[in-house]
C-alpha cells in the first residue's frame, strides 16, 4: 500500500417495486449491491484524479504528526464493562500520544477499533454491548508508516 490511498464507494440503486418503509425521524434506509473495485482501476482512478494542493499539504501535516508519536497512552479507564444492549459514551475514554522524551502531544492522527465486533460495536451513542464476552478497544496511530504499538483497552459485556 502506497502512502496516498483512497476509498472509492460505488452505490448502485435498483429499482424494486416493493413498498417502501416508513423511516423514523432522522433515519435513512440505502440499499445497494457491493462492488468489488480492483486494484489497477483503483490505480487509474487515482491517476485521473489527483490530490489537490490543499489535500497533499493536509497529507503531509498527518503524517508529520503520526511521525512524531512514539507511544499511546489510556489516561482512563482500565476497562469498560457493559451490559447486553448497552452502550458506554466515547467521552470516557481519555488517551493521549507521547513523543519518546515522554512530552504530551496536544494532537495526534488516532483510530480506535475494536477487536471482536459480534461482542461490542460502535453504535450512535458510543460502544454498544451486542453478546457476553470479552474484548479489545485498539487504539492506533492511523498511518501506515508510523511504528508506534497500539494501546488497549478491555472491554467486558455480561448480560
Amino acid at each position: 500500500m502506497t502512502k496516498r490511498q483512497c476509498c472509492v464507494l460505488v452505490l448502485l440503486v435498483g429499482c424494486n417495486h416493493q413498498p417502501a418503509l416508513t423511516p423514523g425521524p432522522r433515519s435513512r434506509t440505502v440499499s445497494a449491491p457491493v462492488v468489488y473495485v480492483d486494484s489497477a482501476t483503483f490505480d487509474s482512478i487515482k491517476r485521473a484524479n489527483p490530490p489537490d494542493s490543499g489535500m497533499l499539504a493536509f497529507r503531509h501535516r498527518y503524517d508529520s504528526l503520526a511521525a512524531l508519536v512514539d507511544t499511546i497512552v489510556v489516561l482512563s479507564p482500565d476497562s469498560i464493562l457493559i451490559h447486553v444492549g448497552q452502550s458506554v459514551d466515547m467521552s470516557v475514554l481519555r488517551n493521549e500520544a507521547r513523543r519518546g522524551s515522554g512530552e504530551a502531544l496536544p494532537t495526534y492522527p488516532g483510530f480506535i477499533d475494536i477487536e471482536d465486533r459480534s461482542i461490542a460495536n460502535f453504535n450512535e451513542t458510543g460502544i454498544g454491548g451486542l453478546k457476553p464476552g470479552r474484548t479489545r478497544l485498539v487504539l492506533t496511530v492511523a498511518n501506515t508508516n508510523a511504528h508506534v504499538p497500539p494501546s488497549y483497552v478491555w472491554v467486558a459485556v455480561i448480560p
